[in-house]
């Protein structure tokens, strides 16, 4: 089967091929003379201006998302994390200490990566624990965003803070406010008026469908 990536490498190689001035039949006189003409890109300029290393930080993201998920990472996590009894926290203490565990994690490894190793546990988490996965998975997605402290928390931080003279202390002062007064509002937001938006006091079918005793949880 043709993956997303097979038209985007094709689309690439043809920027090798296209000229950058068509001087041939039938774009120009057969009378004139042939000239030779570069392509539209050349490795020379992917080389130099081509930013690997946010290649390398998105493509790491889901290698390492994918390990997890093939190597049972996930799965031992989500068996850890139930063994801390969360079933007897209140739904907005874990939420916050979810999405505050998330974002220290987040600041310190690509937000892709965090995103793509943390969602799925939690959403198997919330289905054994019979609580609608939005409940879990929403907030720590976008909590996953906020990465404001540290320069290698994502590409734009580390492109910021190369080409500026702050020091890594003011960008920690200035993350840390920003981080916690995010999570306040994301937290408050998704115990409040989320709830009957995305019915969230209830168990949804779709979630009940991969629940081995689904009807313990509709009990």
């Amino acid at each position: 089967s043709v993956g997303s990536a097979t038209p985007a490498i094709f689309m690439s190689i043809l920027l090798f091929i296209l000229p950058q001035t068509y001087n041939f039949w039938p774009f120009a006189p057969m009378s004139q003379s042939l000239q030779n003409a570069p392509s539209l890109i050349t490795w020379r300029l992917i080389e130099t201006k081509m930013c690997w290393g946010v290649i390398f930080l998105l493509g790491g993201g889901f290698a390492l998302a994918k390990a997890s998920v093939n190597s049972g990472l996930s799965e031992l996590m989500v068996i850890q994390l139930n063994k801390m009894n969360l079933e007897s926290w209140p739904t907005w203490l874990m939420s916050f200490v979810i999405c505050f565990v998330t974002v220290t994690i987040t600041n310190i490894a690509s937000n892709t990566a965090t995103a793509n190793v943390l969602v799925p546990i939690l959403a198997k988490m919330a289905v054994t624990m019979c609580i609608n996965p939005i409940y879990l998975t929403l907030p720590a997605g976008v909590v996953c965003s906020y990465a404001f402290a540290l320069p290698v928390a994502t590409a734009p931080n580390a492109i910021v803070f190369g080409h500026s003279t702050m020091k890594t202390t003011d960008m920690m002062k200035a993350g840390f406010v920003m981080n916690l007064i995010c999570v306040i509002t994301l937290c408050i937001s998704i115990n409040t008026y989320a709830v009957p938006l995305f019915g969230l006091n209830e168990f949804p079918d779709w979630a009940a469908a991969v629940h081995p005793n689904a009807s313990l949880c509709s009990a």
